[in-house]
């Protein structure tokens, strides 16, 4: 009988210490804050004025404009996370292929955000491009990681 009783008292703190687990809530080694609503100006007007050396050679259709504008957020979130321009240069002309000097195209957008967008350490969440008439409307979704 003593060992049928002391089966179920384990049992019991063991059921116990799984529903305790259950409650709890998931421990994070650092916690990721993200904040909305900035006051800096828009994202879809920053890329398109951040990758403008790149889209001044391209006509203005949607998908070229769309390949572009994926390319300069590439860019865009690579240099906001500290992430070297060989690597972001590397991941880069796996998409837009040999024609494309990569590596130029890089140290070119690295030196126009430090130049004209070195503050704004938003990134870029989505990206989309929609064709309106003869130009190309953009839209972005961004937030500041702290």
């Amino acid at each position: 009988m003593g060992n049928v009783r002391a089966r179920q008292q384990r049992l019991e703190r063991k059921e116990k210490r799984r529903r305790e687990k259950r409650a709890r809530p998931p421990q994070r080694a650092a916690p990721l804050e993200v904040s909305f609503g900035t006051g800096l100006p828009k994202m879809s007007e920053t890329i398109v004025a951040f990758a403008e050396p790149l889209l001044a050679e391209i006509p203005q259709t949607e998908p070229r404009w769309r390949t572009g504008l994926y390319a300069a957020a590439t860019v865009w979130n690579g240099l906001v996370s500290g992430v070297a321009e060989s690597e972001i240069a590397t991941q880069l002309q796996r998409g837009l292929g040999p024609s494309v000097d990569v590596p130029e195209l890089v140290r070119c957008l690295a030196e126009r955000k430090q130049r004209l967008f070195a503050d704004d350490m938003r990134f870029i969440f989505d990206l989309k491009t929609h064709p309106n008439g003869p130009r190309v409307d953009v839209s972005a979704v961004s937030g500041l990681a702290r």
